[in-house]
């Protein structure tokens, strides 16, 4: 990213008053904190886990939560206020099991890639143990911090020394792979289960298995010692809870759950067992009588849970991808994520000012990628797979998981159906001319149809495999498909026969294209290989694409068809090829997962890809950068676009999603908005900036804004109506009030405000004002923003004008000024 320098300026200490407590009330404020003279400022968005949350654990002093995932990252988060602190790219692969250190400066991973890595909590580069010949499911601690305990699918239990990365024994004794370690409260044993149904317990020092313990009827997914060291709790896909006796070996069976039982834990207090299940519920167990309450609210499968130090909180991690916190008291805390959907799918407008994107969340967006705005089109039931745009780039064609097709007026919005796939549709084109479509789908079939009427044409039978990708020729005359089946077909678009198979790939085929000149087809596999084929010829030309390590998800010919863009399936980047030498140009890295889609912009000077990571980010074509990242969020509709300086567009609270990182402190966008919204700023992204000078204070606490009325979602008559906001300022006092409705300004002042004496003998600056609003029918977005020289605060409402409501209008707004009221604290 490029430079931004940031001056702190002096720290002052100030209490939060009576009238704040209320008004600060599901805001995150950031006491102050002096770091300095410069430090570097990184804004990004909380896009949290983009894939099933596999593993969870509390820091020892309970101000952290450290969550693995198959999205092969690491994640911190705050544990009081839910913000995702510092994310761990290494793996490359699912991480399945993490673990605090117990001084808490480190964390150890456990992933399918094989290995054992050990991160600094406050760093980036891990220290990584190598050893294991299959998959790392378990890691755990040795109480005093010197070594660590892992399990894996090639059946063997191995310590490490923590200082050297040194392997100091393996434990063999298991007939299955070991899913689940765990360490005893005094080091002296590890206690380890098994798919084979068993758990074993050892001398942590000699390696020597102490006994078995059999009684579960199905694989062991997780054990757990009592904190006293006497009990063994264990969890089993046989859905139950068993608690064994160390020394006698005797168990006691806990039943509730109608699943597999994924995870168990003890309370610190070891009064209480927590465990994860496969029924999307959490049960706490009374140790002693075995009586037990539910906790509901996961979406899908809980995999893992743990108790905060003190025992009044459990985080769990689930496979809707979400961390859920819990007051074992109170219910429900908050759910940590970043709530953004897989984006299957993206392309560019014929004109390259648009791109349309296809996600899992059942939706159609399209961006302006020169301003960072977005629009949503929704229709679908199910995950839209496939999206392409007309010739003309009038119209957008959609497929989708419902077994439909959509076709969308770009204007306008309003989709028709065409209905005839009775499998998914996963790929979708039009052809060079905009006549016809043709679409790819689960059901084994092509179909081609009239983008004029929506007529189904044919249907192109051969594939013995779901088709994955399919294309038109340059010249219209011939579609090209790749299947599952391995193959890659060639049809007449016109007749529909079958003109000739491609065969060579050992995996299936994700995506084929033709060459700008229609003389060759590209194929990418999931046998990590790329192929150019004889667009008129059953060869093979060559495979100058080697050496590639990955599945490849998508490929594309730049426009002048010197140059291929590749997407990959698990180490998350895209490749640039040079096609005359067949080497690689360069590696453009930033997703967090899958790559699915890649497209080059119609001048080739632009690369647009879409990822399992909820994102799609614009390349620049020559140099690799990364020029801008767009995220919608899924379940409040909001979306944001960020360049890598952290200039953002976002939609109405879509920046409530972005944090700011400042040294080893995440804090909310409040006090850096009026620094990095910049709308007008996206339409720059690539050009060279120098570094930016700005000062912002340690302090800089935004105004607290508060709409008192109308109040959110009700219903008002048409006409003039009145709008009462509070603005309190604990700093210097609010300086610029503005006024929006659905996006466009319609009132700024500016406000000089004096301080008002509080109960406490301390300053605060408090303006009340109302303002009339005419009201147009329909749906309407009122947002306040106010700033106070350093940061700006916000609220907003929505309200929903309506001829039927009674409510009367107060005849004496008719001024389109604010009115200000001075109101005494």
């Amino acid at each position: 990213m490029w430079g931004v320098i940031i001056r702190f300026k002096s720290t002052v200490r100030l209490p939060v008053k009576r009238l704040y407590s209320l008004l600060w009330a599901g805001l995150l404020y950031v006491g102050a904190v002096s770091y300095g003279p410069a430090q570097e400022v990184e804004v990004f968005p909380q896009i949290g886990h983009s894939g099933w949350v596999t593993s969870v654990a509390y820091s020892p002093d309970g101000r952290r939560i450290v969550s693995g995932s198959v999205d092969n990252t690491v994640k911190i988060w705050d544990a009081e206020s839910g913000r995702e602190l510092r994310t761990f790219a290494g793996h490359s692969d699912w991480v399945n099991a993490v673990a605090y250190s117990p001084d808490g400066r480190y964390i150890v991973s456990a992933s399918s890639d094989n290995t054992v890595k050990v991160w600094d909590a406050e760093r980036d580069t891990p220290q990584t143990f190598a050893g294991h010949t299959k998959a790392v499911n378990a890691v755990a601690y040795s109480p005093d911090g010197r070594w660590v305990v892992s399990g894996s699918h090639d059946k063997t239990i191995r310590i490490w020394d923590v200082e050297s990365g040194r392997e100091l024994r393996t434990l063999l004794g298991h007939t299955g792979g070991i899913v689940a370690v765990a360490y005893s409260p005094n080091g002296t044993q590890i206690v380890s289960g098994s798919v084979d149904h068993t758990i074993k317990v050892w001398d942590a020092v000699s390696g020597h298995e102490l006994g078995t313990l059999s009684g579960h009827t199905k694989e062991v997914n997780s054990v757990a010692y009592s904190p006293d060291g006497k009990w063994i709790v264990s969890g089993s896909a046989d859905n139950t809870v068993k608690v064994w006796d160390t020394e006698l070996g005797v168990s006691r069976t806990f039943t509730g759950h109608t699943n597999s039982v994924s995870f168990v834990r003890y309370s610190p207090d070891g009064k209480w067992i927590s465990s994860g299940s496969g029924d999307n519920t959490i049960k706490v167990w009374n140790v002693e009588s075995g009586s037990s309450r539910t906790l509901v609210g996961h979406a899908s499968l809980v995999s893992a849970v743990g108790y905060s130090p003190d025992g009044r909180r459990i985080v769990s991690g689930s496979r809707d991808n979400t961390l859920r916190i819990w007051d074992l008291e109170r219910g429900p805390l908050q759910t940590l994520g970043g709530h953004t959907g897989w984006v299957s799918s993206v392309a560019y407008s014929p004109d390259g000012r648009w791109v349309v994107s296809g996600s899992v969340d059942s939706t159609v967006k399209i961006w302006d990628v020169e301003q960072g705005s977005c629009r949503t089109l929704g229709g679908h039931t199910q995950s839209v797979y496939a999206v392409a745009y007309s010739p003309d780039g009038q119209w957008i064609v959609s497929g989708s998981a419902d077994n439909t097709i959509k076709i969308w007026n770009v204007e306008r919005g309003s989709p028709w159906t065409l209905v005839g796939h009775t499998g998914w549709v996963s790929s979708v084109a039009y052809s060079p001319d905009g006549r016809r479509i043709v679409s790819g789908s689960g059901d084994n079939t092509i179909k081609v149809w009239d983008a004029a009427n929506g007529q189904e044409l044919r249907t192109l039978a051969g594939h013995t495999g779901w088709v994955s990708s399919v294309a038109y020729s340059p010249d219209g005359r011939w579609i090209v498909s790749g299947s599952r089946d391995r193959t890659i077909k060639v049809w007449d678009a016109e007749s529909g026969q079958e003109l000739r198979t491609l065969t060579g790939h050992t995996k299936g085929v994700n995506s084929v294209a033709y060459s700008p000149d229609g003389k060759w087809i590209v194929s990418g596999s999931g046998d990590n290989a790329i192929k150019i084929w004889n667009a008129e010829s059953e060869q093979e030309l060559r495979t100058p694409l080697s050496g590639y390590t990955d599945l490849i998800s998508s490929v594309m010919y730049s426009p002048d068809g010197r140059r291929l863009v590749t997407g990959s399936g698990y180490t998350n980047t895209l490749k640039v090829w040079d096609l005359d030498s067949g080497k690689e140009l360069k590696t453009l890295t930033g997703h967090t997962w899958n790559v699915n889609s890649v497209a080059y912009s119609p001048d080739g000077r632009r690369i647009v890809s879409g990822s399992w990571d909820g994102s799609i980010r614009i390349w620049d074509g020559d140099n690799g950068t990364e020029l801008l990242r767009c995220i919608a969020f899924v379940g409040d509709g909001e979306w944001v676009c960020i360049t890598p300086e952290g200039y953002y567009n976002a939609s109405p609270k879509g920046d409530e999603h972005l944090n700011v990182r400042r040294g080893n402190m995440v804090y909310s966008i409040d006090q850096y908005r009026s620094v990095y919204y910049k709308p007008e700023l996206l339409s720059l992204a690539g050009n060279v900036r120098p570094p930016i000078e700005i000062d912002v204070p340690a302090d800089a606490a935004p105004p607290v804004v508060v709409i008192r009325s109308p109040e959110h979602k009700s219903t008002l008559p048409p006409g003039v109506g009145r709008v009462s906001v509070a603005v309190i300022d604990k700093k210097q006092g609010v300086t610029n009030i503005k006024v929006l409705v659905n996006g466009k300004v319609i009132k700024t002042e500016t406000v000089s405000t004096v301080p008002a004496g509080s109960e406490t003998g301390e300053q605060e600056y408090r303006v009340d004002f109302v303002f009339p609003i005419t009201f147009a029918l329909g749906m309407s977005h009122i947002e306040v923003r106010v700033t106070n020289g350093d940061a700006e605060g916000r609220d907003s409402v929505d309200v929903t004008i309506d001829t039927a409501t009674d409510s009367a209008i107060d005849p004496s707004l008719k001024s389109d000024s604010i009115l200000y009221e001075r109101v005494s604290p």
